[in-house]
């Protein structure tokens, strides 16, 4: 299962808000983007049967989202561009705490789950 975001919490546009910003501030590289559903399985004997999507729901504190948004791409890519980490870390943790602050919400991540098996045809 992959989750691909965006991130929301029912009832509460704080964190889709927030998202909308971290995008901003840290945009995503521009060869990034990837469709699972368009790649060639063939080539390495391999066929796509099935395509899912889904939504996961997370309980999540302001630390578990605060380690959740920091192994994005994003930010490692700030990273390497020489951004601090803990200036990062300092500018996610004190815009979160609008949408968290002490509580543990419920966090709905867009998902999906690819079925591929081995192409028998071959």
């Amino acid at each position: 299962m992959l989750i691909t975001g965006p991130l929301y919490i029912h009832d509460d546009s704080r964190l889709e808000n927030w998202v909308e910003m971290f995008k901003k501030r840290y945009p995503e590289p521009s060869d990034y983007e990837l469709d699972v559903r368009r790649l060639d399985y063939s080539q390495y004997g391999l066929q796509l049967d099935d395509y899912e999507e889904l939504v996961v729901v997370a309980p999540m504190t302001i630390g578990s989202y605060l380690y959740y948004i920091l192994s994005e791409t994003r930010v490692e890519l700030a990273i390497s561009s020489g951004e601090p980490e803990a200036a990062i870390r300092d500018w996610c943790h004190s815009t979160l705490l609008n949408v968290f602050g002490d509580e543990t919400r419920e966090v709905l991540f867009e998902a999906y789950i690819t079925y591929v098996t081995r192409d028998r045809g071959r």
